[in-house]
């Protein structure tokens, strides 16, 4: 018979893996997919749930804080989702998506001043030239 512990893989090193993912696939990016599909189906409570466990698997990532926002505006709650915009601006600056999502927040709220400095950052950025400061 063979020992318990050479029947045993050695856990792997590197990012967690979901079990149910994609070789090479981290935990956050499966919840962040499983997020998405839900929102596609219109669960959005559950899309919440996986990106916000996402999140938590990953803080900071803007890509992650932009889905979050995605869905939040969905939900009609577009303050929700500009506070989670700026943070992702803080992470990501650089992302002219940031500036487009947060633009839409802003006009869904009435700041169209805000909305279109936004939109310009954002083209500003595309174009490769950087925003002189954000908006």
């Amino acid at each position: 018979t063979t020992p318990a512990a050479a029947q045993t893989p050695a856990p792997a090193s590197g990012p967690a893996l979901d079990p149910n993912g994609s070789p090479g696939q981290t935990a956050a990016e499966a919840l962040a997919q499983s997020g998405v599909e839900k929102l596609e189906r219109g669960d959005l409570g559950g899309a919440r749930i996986d990106v916000d466990a996402a999140l938590l698997q990953a803080p900071g990532s803007a890509r992650y804080e932009r889905l979050k926002a995605r869905i939040l505006s969905t939900e009609g709650n577009h303050q929700g989702a500009l506070d989670v915009l700026n943070q992702a601006v803080a992470h990501d600056g650089r992302n002219p998506e940031v500036y487009r999502q947060r633009a839409a927040s802003l006009m869904a709220l009435g700041d169209d001043r805000g909305a279109a400095r936004n939109m310009q950052a954002a083209e500003r950025l595309a174009n490769g030239t950087a925003p002189t400061s954000p908006p």
